[in-house]
């Protein structure tokens, strides 16, 4: 099993796990997605996703749940038309 841990000089949190499934700590999945890790923490409560406690202190995620989780709840943007009355008007100065 190959694993990859946070230490303080930067080096990334990732274990391959089972099946070629990813799992990693909160914050370097945090990190990539742009959200608190408090988040993951709080979806995992809520039963939202899995989170996989190794130890007291180590709880780690599979990145492949968690990018399926976010996909699932992504609601589309609908595509928006500007009325011919909406669009701004061009001052002529003439």
């Amino acid at each position: 099993m190959k694993t990859k841990t946070e230490s303080p000089t930067g080096l990334s949190a990732s274990f391959a796990g089972v099946r070629g499934r990813t799992f990693s700590k909160a914050k370097p999945i945090a990190v990539r997605l742009g959200i608190c890790p408090r988040t993951l923490f709080r979806w995992a409560n809520d039963g939202k996703i899995a989170r996989h406690k190794i130890n007291a202190r180590v709880v780690l995620f599979d990145e492949a749940e968690i990018v399926t989780f976010i996909e699932s709840t992504r609601v589309p943007l609908p595509k928006l038309s500007i009325q011919p009355s909406l669009q701004p008007r061009l001052l002529s100065r003439g």
